[in-house]
């Protein structure tokens, strides 16, 4: 009735294999305006290539660093937000920090091979981001995105 084979041997091969995939496996579309999963006919919509390394960058530059348990361990997103409203620390460290975050960051995605041109500006309380990354085919993609406080 069960498999005969060793279970733990099975997920540590799985495992294995996700962590060095050179892809994105198909995620669920997110509408990050609405903070909703995408749905069509009662079922979730899948993405998968850029479309996913646009969400993943997407989510990585929307989470706050260090406040979501299932990414412990790993250096998931930003602390823009903790530092923003910090009297001790300059708008320049601030920015560079950020900018540092995320080249390190978008690095755990493992379609990105490299951050090949990284721009802010800090307007109001919102940090407007033009960053630019190298896909490991090849390709290039473009993003435009805010950090907000």
């Amino acid at each position: 009735m069960f498999p005969e084979e060793n279970i733990d041997l099975t997920v540590k091969n799985l495992t294995s294999a996700v962590e060095t995939s050179k892809e994105v496996l198909k995620s669920c579309s997110f509408d990050f305006d609405a903070k909703e999963f995408v749905v069509k006919d009662g079922s979730p919509v899948l993405v998968d290539n850029l479309e996913a390394t646009k969400q993943w960058i997407q989510k990585f530059l929307a989470t706050d660093l260090g406040t979501l348990e299932i990414y412990n361990g790993f250096k998931f997103g930003t602390s823009y937000k903790k530092m923003l409203g910090s009297k001790s620390l300059d708008n320049g460290y601030i920015e560079s920090e950020i900018e540092r975050e995320i080249r390190e960051g978008f690095l755990l995605c493992p379609t990105i091979k490299k951050v090949t041109s990284y721009e802010s500006e800090k307007v109001g309380t919102k940090l407007c981001l033009e960053i630019s990354v190298e896909l490991q085919g090849g390709a290039s993609l473009e993003i435009n995105s805010e950090l907000n406080a």
